[in-house]
């Protein structure tokens, strides 16, 4: 057991950083460069800070003319006022302010009108301080405020994948991966070796790669976890028609996240799926491995093809479920949009009926059978029978791919961690429930507090609401790891020494040898004045 002297849990600005973005510093704007106080440029800094003002004029105006008057005291090749050659190497320098301008002597004025050099240098302006003094950084509200902004445009299996990177940066490999990558604890405990086996005309192909989750969707239905992995790792077309592939796990992670796809996309616009995913404490990998303990390779094969051919015919119902749910009008489903039909026709024909000028709005509207309306009513009341029915039938045939696999529980992995999320496409909140195998009970982690959960079904059952909680991602154990790999964190606030009453020394009492002897009789206590010994419950 992991305990801490904090009833909360709250990491620094610099860990939230780390773990939301790529860097710590997020989505930094575009800012001027900053003065340079180091160098020339510039007037300097004052006790740290930049001095502005009237810059002196550049290079290149400073110069002399390229044919300056004879006698004068700056070649006419000079491009810099510091290099220039002087006839007089005793005389003083001479400041660019203080040079021959052409339009002196184009206005006419003779040698004799120059003006004479400075006899004190120019002021010195302000320089850049040898070590300005370090000042602390201060967290801005800024930078805080590009984080969340980051943080808004990930979900938690990004954060995960960003905190795992940034681990096994920091860490030393213990080997060389087959693609050149590093293997380290973060490789050994959380990727799985998953094959893909595509099927072409030209022969059978397999490519290999480490996955540290897996990504399921829910198919805007409540489904098993079973379920929809069976989908993911089930056999399905290429991409390009080109032939039949699916996936098996060559090597399973001892550690199995599992994400959930909750982000849709209908007609380009996002829809967030409130589907519920039944969990399984206790979850079998048998049916996605390669070879398990007790079956082998050819033998899982032959259960796959025959859940492929239950998927298949999923498959179909699900299409035609689609089709039959998939109409021009939003919220309204092909039974559904009958039935208003119908309901519409059958008001038109009242109309037609009670009225015999028809009003000016239905002059354009021919006068409706009268069997119209129960024909359509009849039709919706079939096809709205016949999608119950389906939802029935797709119910049936996964609760039939379970029974394919009912012997296959020689890999059993224990459920540890619960990521859920409440909200939309817009907004939201996360908080995490994670199961302590040696206390036996789970805790929900919310920001900042700890606290148990009295009820393990507030963490499995479906919650019926408005906008349901919803799992995002689960932690899967492998179940002879539990003991090993998992310590849950229990916060337990350190006391201080006003609170905490010291131990009373507990002693015999002794009597002389004379038996008349009494013990002495005890003095009257005030209750009130009694301490209080806080109970400390047994482990």
């Amino acid at each position: 057991m992991i305990t801490a002297s904090t009833d909360t849990v709250q990491p620094a600005i610099d860990l939230a950083s780390l773990a939301l973005c790529k860097s710590d510093n997020p989505a930094d704007p575009v800012e001027s460069p900053p003065v340079n106080t180091t160098d020339g440029a510039g007037l300097g800094t004052i006790d740290g800070a930049a001095v502005s003002g009237p810059m002196l004029p550049p290079a290149a105006m400073q110069s002399a003319p390229a044919e300056a008057a004879a006698g004068s005291a700056v070649t006419g090749d000079n491009t810099n006022p510091t290099d220039s050659v002087m006839e007089n190497a005793d005389a003083a320098p001479i400041t660019p302010a203080d040079s021959v301008m052409n339009d002196d002597v184009a206005a006419g004025k003779s040698e004799g009108d120059v003006p004479a050099p400075p006899t004190r240098p120019p002021p010195i302006p302000p320089r850049a301080d040898p070590k300005p003094a370090i000042k602390p950084a201060v967290q801005s509200i800024s930078r805080i405020g590009r984080i969340e902004e980051s943080a808004r445009q990930q979900d938690a299996a990004e954060v995960m994948s960003n905190i795992f990177d940034l681990i096994s940066c920091a860490i030393t490999g213990d080997s060389i991966l087959r693609e050149g990558e590093q293997g380290d604890a973060i490789k050994n405990l959380f990727f799985g070796d998953v094959t893909t086996v595509m099927e072409k005309s030209d022969g059978v192909q397999k490519v290999q790669e480490l996955r540290d989750h897996f990504l399921v969707a829910t198919g805007q239905r409540d489904r098993s976890l079973y379920a929809t992995l069976d989908e993911d790792f089930g056999l399905g077309e290429i991409a390009d028609g080109g032939g039949m592939r699916y996936d098996y796990v060559e090597k399973a992670a001892p550690i199995q996240i599992i994400n959930v796809k909750r982000l849709q996309f209908k007609e380009g616009k996002p829809v967030y799926d409130h589907s519920h995913i039944g969990l399984e404490k206790t979850m079998y990998m048998d049916r996605y491995l390669a070879r398990t303990p007790t079956l082998s390779e050819a033998q899982l094969l032959e259960l796959r093809k025959a859940q492929w051919a239950k998927q298949k015919e999923l498959r179909e119902l699900d299409a035609k479920r689609t089709k039959l749910q998939t109409t021009g009008i939003e919220g309204l489903n092909l039974p559904e949009c009958l039935e208003a039909t119908s309901d519409f026709v059958n008001s038109l024909a009242t109309e037609k009926s009670e009225h015999e000028q028809p009003s000016s709005s239905q002059d354009f509207l021919p006068t409706p059978p009268p069997e119209l309306s129960d024909t359509l009513h009849t039709r919706a009341a079939d096809l709205a029978a016949d999608l119950s029915g389906i939802d029935d039938q797709i119910t049936l045939l996964e609760s039939k791919i379970d029974t394919v696999f009912e012997d296959c529980n020689s890999v059993p992995y224990r459920l540890h961690a619960v990521f859920t999320h409440r909200g939309d496409v817009r907004s939201g909140h996360y908080w995490i429930y994670i199961y302590d195998f040696h206390k036996d009970e789970w805790r929900v982690y919310n920001d900042e507090n700890v606290d148990q959960v009295e009820q393990e079904s507030v963490v499995l059952d479906k919650e019926e609401a408005h906008r349901p909680k919803v799992s995002t991602g689960v932690v899967y154990i492998r179940a002879d790891l539990v003991d090993d790999y998992t310590e849950a964190v229990c916060r337990q606030p350190e006391k201080t020494e006003e609170d905490t009453q010291k131990d009373i020394e507990m002693k015999d009492v002794t009597f002389d040898d004379d038996p008349d002897d009494e013990m002495p009789a005890l003095e009257p206590v005030d209750l009130k004045d009694v301490p209080v010994i806080d109970g400390v419950e047994k482990e």
